[in-house]
């Protein structure tokens, strides 16, 4: 009866320090890194472009049922948006980073090893 009672004891400590290891790992990645860059990213697209337009004119092509409708409209896309380079440049950098910290935080979690035998 003690013994169950031990592993069970176990089971709930290594339980805490499996989440506390969790959020010292993920957590600022998660919870401050990505949703600040996402938003810093969203934010200057927002700004500098007629948002709306432009997902009506992508939803368009998409609608075509054509791949080159969407690939011609990507590339008209950035195209005319030369004249506001900058805007284009923070937002591309910002998503670029938002992608690499997502791809971190998977490999995080595909390489987690509870246990070592």
């Amino acid at each position: 009866m003690e013994e169950i009672f031990n592993q069970n004891l176990q089971k709930r400590v290594m339980r805490r320090v499996y989440a506390i290891w969790f959020l010292k790992q993920v957590g600022p990645i998660l919870f401050l890194e990505m949703p600040v860059l996402l938003a810093v990213g969203l934010w200057e697209i927002a700004r500098a472009f007629f948002v709306a337009r432009i997902v009506e004119n992508f939803i368009t092509s998409v609608h075509s049922g054509s791949v080159m409708a969407i690939v011609n409209f990507v590339g008209s896309a950035i195209y005319s948006a030369s004249d506001n380079l900058v805007p284009v440049a923070i937002a591309g950098i910002s998503l670029g980073l938002f992608m690499i910290l997502a791809y971190k935080l998977i490999r995080n979690f595909t390489q987690l090893v509870l246990i070592r035998i």
